[in-house]
């Protein structure tokens, strides 16, 4: 590929993992969605995923996730091949770490198009423990669907995870879907609060979202369960807030982010490369790709120097009082594939 000096010297070395937004279209429409960002139909080119893939390992990425929209629903050219055909192209460029992210709607035959052996993650979108507060948000008998094509996967041998956002309608039943996990045999479970942050993607949770202090409890009940369970069901889990006066004692410790560390890349159909996902559906952005082509953004881009001066997140507005906002990925003590790698755990906390 042809790229800008800048952006080669900016990911170079540090790159650790890549997010392909493969595909926007979806079967769904979710009523918290945090990417509609378009009503286009998009996907990225399977030749352009490939070039792309081969960049990013070269620079150092180890660890790939796929998503989109929905990615099952990818083509390529390949038809109902698509995303096996992405999944094999990434295990044969070298990649160590290939997750898929999903809403578990596709048929129960679709698993015999992927391979096993070649996909490390198969993370499934649940929004709660039953029919009635998942399917409020994703549609009548996407509850069904979801957890009918979970027992499946696991069934066939996949690691099998579950990411669920914590909303208005399901902080109180996050004990229930711990619990309808380990049942499922899934082995790890991500959460992500719903929560206004002052950015783009604010408009599209609706009246979903959740306030800090009320996310405050539930992350103490997760942390908790975390503790327990240890082997038995990793839970990862994003602090999002911490107290002003706690921020202030030791700032360095909750100043971990992905776009000064250069270690992540957020590519989407429509060619826009960022590195943070709260820019998602906002003017900014890190580059643009188009052909075989990377460009450097020159306005309203990521790294700004007045963003980057934003402490300790540059994208997040809406304050509080007395709470600091912290980067959605910043999940101390997770056994995270990147976090552990790049001993991220070790350089925050010594």
């Amino acid at each position: 590929m042809i790229v800008d000096l800048d952006f080669e010297r900016f990911f170079s070395g540090r790159l650790r993992q890549v997010f392909l937004y493969i595909t926007d279209r979806c079967n769904l429409s979710c009523g918290h969605c945090l990417y509609k960002t378009t009503l286009a139909e998009r996907e990225l080119p399977f030749e352009r995923i490939s070039l792309l893939l081969s960049l990013f390992f070269e620079y150092g990425a180890r660890k790939v996730t796929l998503l989109g929209g929905e990615p099952t629903l990818y083509d390529g050219g390949y038809g109902r091949e698509g995303l096996a055909q992405v999944v094999r192209r990434a295990a044969h460029e070298g990649y160590t770490y290939v997750r898929i992210d999903t809403n578990g709607q596709y048929d129960e035959s679709y698993l015999d198009a992927l391979c096993v052996n070649t996909v490390s993650n198969l993370s499934f979108s649940l929004d709660g423990p039953t029919p009635t507060t998942n399917d409020e948000l994703r549609g009548a008998n996407s509850f069904r669907n979801c957890v009918q094509n979970i027992k499946n996967a696991v069934d066939k041998g996949y690691y099998v995870s579950i990411t669920s956002c914590v909303h208005r309608g399901n902080a109180a039943s996050v004990d229930q879907l711990i619990a309808l996990s380990m049942s499922l045999g899934v082995r790890e479970l991500n959460f992500h609060p719903l929560v206004k942050a002052g950015i783009a993607r604010d408009e599209f949770s609706g009246t979903w979202s959740i306030e800090p202090t009320e996310w405050e409890a539930v992350y103490s009940r997760l942390k908790e369960a975390a503790s327990s369970l240890r082997d038995a069901l990793s839970i990862r889990v994003p602090q999002r807030f911490v107290a002003e006066n706690s921020y202030l004692a030791d700032p360095c410790r909750f100043e971990f982010c992905p776009v000064r560390l250069g270690e992540r890349i957020l590519v989407h159909p429509d060619g826009d490369i960022r590195v943070c996902a709260l820019c998602i559906g906002s003017k900014y952005r890190l580059a643009r790709v188009e052909g075989e082509r990377i460009t450097m953004e020159s306005l309203a881009s990521e790294t700004d120097g007045k963003r980057l001066s934003q402490q300790p997140c540059m994208t997040q507005s809406l304050r509080r009082d007395g709470y600091v906002n912290l980067c959605m990925s910043y999940k101390p003590g997770q056994k995270e594939f990147v976090w552990t790698e790049t001993q991220m755990e070790r350089v925050l906390f010594g």
